[in-house]
């Protein structure tokens, strides 16, 4: 039986109404108790489509699917598909001015409350939403094979009309959180992910640790849901099997604030690895299929097989390389059951190590019982440090995966440690804020209106002896772009009032914003007096032309 869109959205928006009152503040876990227990006799149904309304619950996790649209793509598909005149559509552009504090889902809704559709709506399926969803991304090349290989049902043109008219068949409420499902992010409001799972069904979220893919899980969960034939959790984990081609679920991972808390955190003995600077994947090996025997998973989930088939060297002395950390399955035989030091020696006797080119991580371990613990941990951080590593990450010996029922016991947590999360680590300096740009998305995920800007862009300077000596005009270098926590912005909006003028206005200094930084964005206000604020350089080396600060 279909599954209508607008429960999800009572769900939603009682998350974002109970997260705006002033009073009588509800424990979220209750409200998404109270929401599965009204709709279990649906949700238990044997035709119930589990990966629809997953993919509904969670838009973001289908990394799979990628639709192209940008804002004032869909911005325009909206406009078309309600029939607005030029008003109207100046009114729904209004999500790009900081001064109105709204994003486009909320334009959305604000102009159907003014010219609601037409009465009777015909209600709109999870189901239908996810046909619609899944025709549109498998026409993107940038969607994974498997949504691509998807027979298609349409035209281009076709697609925009049909979503487009979709929002003719929705209440404002519906439309905003189906723009925000489109744009994969429901913020303000964030589901707890374990907890949704647990209330979903008991054995949904041990299906997704090993069969990260919600249509993967769910024909695993309508499959079971049907036969019955295991019921005891352990039984039920035992019967769980890694699956080619598709990914296996991320260990639980915690950041270690001190060697300290990392002790005591962990137990027994630990496997301390480096942590290297570079890409994680997940790589599956089909023998079978030939030359295409190698898959690449992505850490979002996604398959990105095709995209770093692009890889290459710069230059002939230059190599990519590959570090092995774990191995989960060989042939049909799961190793995620087998303690840690056991897949270790698996990997050691199956991969085979080309300098430069490939190698094993390079390990020791430490043996959390004994007194010396400590010092060996404390040794093998300083010379990670004085090496220039990243960081370490310890593992405990045991299975890859804790079967048991909550995230309470640290039987599989992996502890990440690395300078910027030890509070002492690091030198200070001060950094010029020389411009910012508003993200109404991230507007949302503020408890408070008045929202000027949401990314700020941090620049060192880059001709300080010229200003100093020469009174030159300042050449900033902009290297990171920030976003500020909760109290950090109200700090930032009550004590600083910067000069704010539009870039092709200032005339105060230069500035270029690195490669590589805010995936070519730019500032669309720059402060033509910048605030300096202090930051804690955590890299031991900066590169030539970032060295200068104010």
């Amino acid at each position: 039986m279909p599954f209508l869109f607008s429960y999800v959205c009572n769900l939603l928006q009682a998350l974002d109404d109970n997260q705006r009152t002033k009073t009588g503040l509800k424990p979220t876990a209750n409200i998404i108790q109270q929401w599965f227990t009204k709709h279990r006799s649906l949700l238990n149904r044997g035709d119930h489509n589990d990966a629809a309304l997953l993919s509904a619950l969670f838009p973001e996790k289908r990394t799979d699917r990628v639709f192209r649209y940008g804002l004032k793509r869909l911005e325009r598909t909206i406009g078309r598909g309600l029939g607005l005149g030029m008003t109207r559509k100046e009114e729904l552009g209004r999500h790009e001015d900081a001064q109105w504090g709204m994003d486009l889902a909320e334009c959305v809704e604000r102009i159907l409350r003014d010219t609601p559709n037409a009465d009777p709506i015909s209600p709109v399926t999870v189901e239908e939403i996810d046909d619609l969803l899944h025709d549109i991304a498998s026409h993107c090349h940038f969607s994974s094979p498997a949504v691509r290989s998807f027979p298609p049902s349409s035209t281009p043109k076709n697609r925009e009309e049909v979503l487009g008219n979709i929002y003719t068949r929705f209440s404002p409420r519906d439309a905003k959180w189906f723009t925000r499902l489109f744009l994969k992010n429901y913020q303000p409001v964030i589901l707890d992910q374990q907890l949704v799972y647990r209330h979903y069904h008991p054995r949904l979220p041990l299906i997704l640790k090993v069969r990260d893919d919600f249509v993967d899980a769910g024909r695993i969960l309508a499959s079971h849901k049907r036969e019955r034939t295991v019921t005891e959790r352990d039984e039920f984990a035992k019967h769980l099997q890694p699956k080619l081609g598709v990914k296996v679920g991320r260990q639980h991972w915690i950041k270690g604030r001190s060697l300290k808390q990392c002790l005591q955190i962990g137990y027994g003995r630990m496997s301390c690895e480096e942590k290297y600077d570079g890409e994680y994947c997940q790589i599956h090996i089909d023998l079978t299929k030939g030359y295409d025997c190698i898959q690449i998973f992505s850490k979002s989930g996604k398959d990105s097989t095709k995209d770093r088939k692009a890889l290459h060297e710069r230059n002939p002395w230059e190599h990519l390389m590959i570090v092995y950390y774990d191995i989960l399955m060989v042939d049909d035989e799961s190793l995620l059951a087998v303690k840690h030091s056991e897949r270790h020696q698996r990997l050691r006797e199956i991969a085979t190590e080309v300098k430069g080119r490939s190698m094993l991580v390079q390990r020791q371990t430490i043996d959390c019982s004994r007194p010396s613990a400590e010092t060996d941990l404390r040794r093998a951080f300083a010379k990670c440090i004085t090496n220039r590593g990243e960081g370490l990450v310890l593992k405990p010996d045991t299975t890859y995966f804790n079967f048991g029922p909550s995230w309470g016991n640290s039987g599989s947590i992996a502890i990440k440690l690395k300078k910027e999360y030890i509070r002492e680590f690091g030198d200070v300096g001060d950094f010029a804020v020389v411009g910012a740009r508003y993200d109404p998305t991230k507007a949302k995920s503020y408890g408070f209106p008045n929202i000027k800007w949401t990314h700020f862009y941090i620049a060192c300077l880059g001709n300080k002896e010229e200003v100093l000596r020469f009174g030159e005009q300042p050449e900033f270098v902009v290297t990171n772009v920030v976003e500020l926590n909760e109290t950090q912005m109200r700090a930032f909006m009550t004590t600083i009032q910067p000069v704010a003028v539009n870039p092709n206005d200032n005339k105060a200094f230069s500035s270029r914003v690195e490669e590589g930084v805010d995936s070519r964005k730019t500032p669309t206000t720059i402060f033509s007096e910048p605030p300096t604020r202090q930051c804690r350089v955590l890299d031991s080396e900066i590169p030539d032309g970032k060295q200068d600060t104010l």
